[in-house]
C-alpha cells in the first residue's frame, strides 16, 4: 500500500483530503504543522508528500528543501 504524507495546518483541508485518500486505499499519515511533517518525512517511508505552503513551525518552502537535502529522499514526490 502506499504512503501518503498530509502537511497541512488547516484541519479541514487536512480531514477532507486524508479522508478521501483513505477512501481511494493510500495509507496515510496527516501532519498539522511543518516541523511534525518534516519530522515523518524524514523518518518513515513516504511516497508522497502533500504540503501547504503557509504553516506554522516551518513553512513549506524550507521543509521542502529540507527532504530535498537528504539523498535518500531526493526522489519523493511533494
Amino acid at each position: 500500500m502506499q504512503h501518503i504524507l498530509v502537511i497541512e495546518d488547516d484541519p479541514d483541508i487536512r480531514e477532507l483530503i486524508g479522508y478521501n485518500l483513505k477512501r481511494e486505499g493510500f495509507d496515510v499519515t496527516l501532519c498539522n504543522n511543518g516541523q511534525d511533517g518534516l519530522d515523518v518525512a524524514l523518518s518513515r517511508d513516504v511516497d508522497l508528500i502533500i504540503l501547504d505552503l503557509m504553516m506554522p513551525k516551518l513553512n513549506g518552502i524550507e521543509v521542502c528543501k529540507r527532504v530535498r537535502e537528504v539523498p535518500e529522499k531526493r526522489g519523493t514526490p511533494i
